[in-house]
């Protein structure tokens, strides 16, 4: 009875400890008929963290990408917006950063065949565990919900599996 325990438990920490090992990421895809406008964009919770600089107040940044694809034309990005709306029911949207070049930048072109990485920064301090649900909205108020997607992390590629 013991050997049948403790195989059921090994079972089940396995397939925790999988499911703790997954990459959780949100995005969704935005394109026209003619596909002269095709990218998608992610959102990556991974990256989240609450940065507190001495003598100013909090934020969580977060990675986000851009990937237009190649046959697409450059695409002008012009102080998108992200909207989090957390489990608490209380709904964040990003700021405009100052900066005008780097990954804080918010206003930039995303050539056919780039990704181009974003860091968004919000004044409210949130976890990964506390998103319900996340949207891009375009300048022109056009509002994208993003899926939340799982995947399982890649092994590093090494020289002899070319």
């Amino acid at each position: 009875m013991k050997k049948i325990l403790a195989i059921a438990l090994f079972f089940i920490a396995a397939s925790l400890s999988a499911d703790a090992q997954k990459i959780v990421y949100y995005s969704t895809i935005i394109s026209n008929p003619d596909k002269t406008i095709d990218f998608d964009f992610g959102f990556y919770p991974k990256t989240l963290q609450y940065v507190e600089p001495s003598g100013q107040k909090g934020y969580t940044v977060v990675r986000c990408a851009v990937i237009n694809q190649k046959g697409a034309k450059p695409f002008e990005w012009k102080d998108e917006k992200v909207n989090i709306y957390l489990k608490s029911g209380k709904l964040i949207r990003n700021y405009t950063t100052k900066a005008e070049s780097g990954d804080y930048a918010v206003r930039y072109t995303v050539d056919p065949g780039v990704t181009r990485y974003q860091e968004y920064c919000f004044s409210h301090k949130f976890g990964v565990d506390e998103i319900e649900k996340i949207w891009l909205v375009m300048g022109d108020n056009q509002i994208f919900e993003l899926y939340r997607n799982e995947v399982d992390p890649k092994p590093a590629a090494t020289a002899n599996n070319n």
